[in-house]
């Protein structure tokens, strides 16, 4: 493998495009401009700012450090990043924050940020489990599950689709699927296998590919696909939800070792 510096005409090393780093001092205040700027009405939400090259050209930096700069304007939920459309200004005053090591019901979530959720269950029966939902559960012989589809909203506008799988065991006998409504955490907690930690996969999707046919259909989402625990480490509830990015703002906290 060659690994000679590349040389111009006139014999100065070149940086190979790859290599350019941003300037992050450049970028925190390049982020913080357009911070406030949009803070301050220029955009409104749902509109797109300039592209790359004119904002950069605009703002006197180069392309990476603009890009660095709109990472962080996302990371913070103020701006939704489009491959291929651009960059969008959300409402920032419905973007629900939540961190991912922290096992919190949706519903909680909506109201933490100042907002009236609405759970709307569109399903919801009580059937024999597949192979992997028996496994997965660590169903016994003769088991059932309870299976439910919920749309989440937030003031009225969808945020979140959920698919769960139950262990429907945990339910007293005379338990009737039709009355389930509301925060399924709050039903576990009511029978005694309160909800208390999860293993989670995490899957970037478009809303047609879990089944969406109108609304947002062709939107990004953040798929958590989440085994849920009680307290004595059985498997009670298998959930895949999905939620509607600009909406939706998911944080992490990773510690090196």
């Amino acid at each position: 493998m060659n690994s000679r510096p590349i040389y111009s005409q006139t014999g100065t090393a070149l940086t190979p495009p790859a290599m350019r780093t941003p300037n992050l001092g450049a970028a925190a205040d390049v982020a913080a401009e357009l911070r406030n700027r949009i803070y301050a009405g220029e955009w409104e939400p749902g509109e797109a700012l300039a592209s790359e090259p004119t904002l950069a050209s605009e703002l006197g930096v180069s392309r990476n450090t603009l890009r660095s700069a709109l990472q962080e304007l996302a990371a913070q939920g103020l701006v939704i990043r489009r491959h291929g459309s651009g960059t969008f200004v959300t409402d920032a005053q419905a973007v629900m924050a939540s961190n991912l090591s922290e096992l919190t019901s949706m519903s909680q979530t909506i109201a933490n940020a100042g907002m009236d959720p609405t759970i709307r269950y569109t399903d919801k029966c009580v059937r024999t489990p597949t192979e992997d939902e028996r496994d997965v559960l660590r169903l016994g012989d003769g088991e059932r599950v309870i299976e439910t589809r919920r749309e989440v909203e937030a003031d009225g506008a969808m945020v979140a689709v959920s698919f769960e799988v139950i262990r429907a065991g945990i339910f007293p006998a005379e338990f009737d699927v039709e009355e389930m409504h509301g925060s399924i955490f709050t039903l576990c907690d009511l029978v005694g296998h309160s909800i208390k930690y999860a293993s989670t996969d995490v899957h970037a999707v478009v809303g047609s590919d879990f089944g969406l046919s109108m609304e947002a259909r062709d939107e990004s989402f953040l798929g958590l696909h989440q085994l849920h625990f009680d307290r004595t480490h059985l498997p009670i509830l298998y959930a895949r939800s999905f939620f509607r990015e600009g909406r939706f703002q998911f944080s992490m906290m990773r510690v090196r070792n």
